[in-house]
């Protein structure tokens, strides 16, 4: 019988497919943990003014309370969730955008809910937590963007293991068969080989 190497282009297949997925799976990883540190950024900004704005305008308080438990919630789904680029990073950008939106519209017009900040755009607590959302923002737009543009090589089929691990074998009746690389301790031989050894 003559043994013969299976092909191994289905190891080095799934192996290709290993490296070049690991750059964007290292970025993931770093855009996730920037837009956590974002997330906490917000959070640390409003909850440090919770006290005093309850005082003084107490829905505008209740407001930030909200602000606070939503960058929670989307910073844990960023820890824990393999969701598709669009729902993950879709609420991380909406936070962001209504932190700003809340900001310009409290700035601009008095109402119930700030009657006294009108204006007040020099604010230094106002300018951070400006910078950090619009960050947020911009993070999660790009790695929307990032994730698009990636191929997915996880969809992928993964090639049977056996056949990497495996030589095929020619009977001398002419029948072939897969046997496990193992079984021959070692000594493969090519079919020139085979035929000087008969």
């Amino acid at each position: 019988m003559t043994p013969r190497h299976a092909s191994p282009e289905h190891g080095a297949t799934s192996h290709a497919s290993h490296i070049s997925h690991t750059p964007h799976a290292s970025a993931d990883v770093i855009m996730r943990a920037t837009a956590i540190m974002a997330l906490f950024g917000i959070i640390v900004i409003h909850f440090v003014q919770l006290v005093p704005t309850f005082k003084a305008m107490p829905l505008l308080g209740f407001a930030y309370v909200g602000l606070i438990g939503a960058a929670l919630v989307v910073g844990a789904r960023l820890v824990t969730a393999g969701s598709p680029p669009l729902r993950l990073w879709a609420p991380v950008a909406a936070v962001g955008a209504l932190a700003l939106a809340g900001y310009a519209f409290t700035r601009m017009l008095s109402t119930p809910l700030d009657t006294q900040d009108v204006g007040n755009w020099a604010c230094t607590l106002g300018m951070s937590a400006l910078a950090v959302e619009g960050l947020l923002v911009a993070i999660s737009l790009y790695a929307t963007k990032v994730a698009r543009s990636t191929p997915d090589f996880s969809s992928r089929p993964s090639p049977a293991p056996a056949l990497s691990r495996s030589v095929i074998v020619v009977e001398a009746n002419g029948r072939t068969s897969a046997r496990p690389l193992a079984s021959f301790d070692g000594r493969i031989l090519d079919s020139g080989s085979a035929q000087r050894g008969r």
